[in-house]
C-alpha cells in the first residue's frame, strides 16, 4: 500500500472516531458479543476499502492502534460487557461461530439449488400441463376421424 494510501486511510479512521465521539453512537459499530467493535462495520462506515486496513497480516499499523484505542476507551466507558470466559470458553466460542458461518453457507447454497429446483419443477409442470392439453385436442380430432371414416 502506498504511503499517500495509508495516509488517507489514517485520515479517515481518525475522522470516523472523532464524529461517533461527538454523535456518542458508538452503540451501532458493537460486535454481536458485545465485547469488541465489529471491525467490519467500522472499516465500512468509516470508508476503509475493507477490514483487512484495521485488522490482518498487512494491517495498516497506525489505523489498526487507532481501532484499538478506540476500543480500549469504550472499555473503559462501560460500552462492553465484562469477558469472563477462560480461554477453553474463548476457543469454544470461536469454533462455534466459525462453524456457524460454514452453515449459514451451506444453508445459503442449499436454498439457492432449491429455489432453482422449484423454478425447474414450476417450467416441468407447465410444459406438463400444455402436453396434457395438446394430448386430448388429438384424441378428440382422433375420435372424430374415427367415427367419420375419415381415417
Amino acid at each position: 500500500m502506498s504511503q499517500a494510501k495509508g495516509s488517507v486511510n489514517v485520515s479517515l479512521m481518525e475522522a470516523f472516531i472523532a464524529e461517533r465521539n461527538a454523535n456518542g453512537d458508538w452503540d451501532d459499530f458493537i460486535g454481536r458479543n458485545k465485547r469488541q467493535l465489529n471491525v467490519t462495520r467500522v472499516a465500512e462506515y468509516a470508508g476503509l476499502v475493507n477490514r483487512k486496513v484495521i485488522s490482518g497480516k498487512n494491517a495498516n499499523p497506525t489505523v489498526s492502534k487507532l481501532f484499538h484505542e478506540a476500543e480500549e476507551m469504550l472499555r473503559e466507558q462501560g460500552y462492553f460487557k465484562e469477558d469472563t470466559r477462560t480461554d477453553s470458553e474463548k476457543a469454544n466460542d470461536e469454533q462455534k461461530s466459525m462453524g456457524d458461518a460454514i452453515a449459514a453457507s451451506r444453508a445459503k447454497v442449499t436454498s439457492e439449488s432449491n429455489a432453482a429446483l422449484q423454478q425447474e419443477n414450476f417450467d416441468l409442470k407447465q410444459k406438463n400441463k400444455e402436453l396434457l392439453d395438446k394430448l386430448e385436442k388429438l384424441q378428440a380430432i382422433e375420435s372424430y376421424m374415427e367415427r367419420t371414416g375419415r381415417w
